[in-house]
């Protein structure tokens, strides 16, 4: 973990911090995790998506409101 001393960060805390999501078997695991994430996002806001379908109801509710 990278922690704030004061108004600055430790060098090597950085430098931890990077080697571990760049290199060996937790890196490849984190990005792993980061492409089903990003599959993920792109699903939701296709049509028909979890997001997509949210923002039509917020949409439609509104216009209930309204008219």
């Amino acid at each position: 973990m990278v922690r704030l001393v004061g108004d600055s960060i430790d060098k090597e805390a950085v430098e931890k911090a990077v080697t571990r999501i760049m290199v060996g078997q937790e890196a490849e695991e984190i990005r792993s995790r980061a492409r089903e994430f990003g599959k993920m996002a792109v699903k939701a806001v296709e049509v028909g998506g979890s997001s997509y379908l949210d923002l039509n109801a917020s949409i439609e509710e509104l216009k209930s409101l309204s008219g």
